[in-house]
């Protein structure tokens, strides 16, 4: 079958906020929106300052002096970088190289505008320097409780830096939490370098299969490409079987 086609392009966006405006030397990269750099001052778009921005709950709070720096600018400049070659990163390494040097030039703080993270310019340049890549320093994985109340809704944010739709698991027991986002992040991961699942595929997770059960779309722009929801497989009638229950007993074996 196959592999579900990119619908959008990959896009890494981080806000820079601050309560200084500075000039500096825009930075000749493929991929970079230039236009988008320019400062925005508060009373042009109120909406994109001070509470608007802190995390929403179940996202990590920023430390208190980054949160600080964030909720007293005046000022944000928006690094926002596209590529239609979602098995290179050089891109995101661009990114997050110039979010950074900006970071530090206005002694502000970035936001992540994918997932909603907060960072600090050094924080941002550990990601830089780490010699290990981890799919969790560039998507958050969230929970929030099922409109039925059973149970959670566990997803990912930020796999559209990587031209994919994030990826969502329902009804989750909710002592199940962390263990789903860990299953999340290990497929996001694989769709991070430049894999692709089509629906009804199945993935080996651990000791268990899951596969995916059907794509959406939504209106809200947390999930511009959509998203993938995964469900255990059934081996015997292979089809999928709504949950995660047989794929968390095996994990937890």
């Amino acid at each position: 079958m196959p592999g579900l086609q990119v619908q959008v392009p990959c896009e890494v966006v981080f806000d820079i906020y601050t309560t200084k405006k500075r000039a500096f030397q825009t930075p000749q990269v493929d991929g970079l929106d230039v236009a988008a750099l320019r400062p925005v001052e508060k009373i042009e778009a109120p909406e994109r300052f001070g509470r608007n921005v802190s995390p929403a709950l179940g996202i990590p709070d920023p430390a208190p002096e980054a949160l600080e720096v964030l909720l007293k600018a005046t000022y944000v400049y928006r690094v926002r970088f596209t590529s239609r070659e979602p098995g290179s990163l050089n891109y995101l390494a661009h990114a997050i190289k110039t979010a950074e040097s900006l970071a530090k030039a206005v002694h502000g703080v970035v936001r992540d505008v994918h997932t909603g993270l907060i960072f600090t310019a050094d924080g941002l340049r550990r990601v830089l320097k780490s010699n290990e890549y981890r799919i969790s320093d560039h998507v958050l994985t969230h929970a929030v409780a099922e409109p039925d109340g059973r149970g959670l809704w566990v997803h990912t944010h930020g796999l559209v830096k990587f031209g994919r739709p994030d990826l969502e698991a329902r009804s989750v027991p909710v002592a199940f939490e962390a263990l789903t986002g860990l299953g999340l992040l290990a497929v996001g991961d694989y769709l991070s370098r430049g894999n692709v699942l089509s629906v009804h595929e199945t993935v080996e997770l651990g000791t268990g299969v899951i596969c995916v059960s059907g794509t959406r779309m939504t209106a809200v722009e947390s999930f511009p490409a959509g998203l993938l929801t995964l469900d255990d497989f059934d081996p015997m009638t292979r089809t999928p079987l709504v949950g995660l229950t047989r794929w968390i007993a095996s994990a937890t074996r």
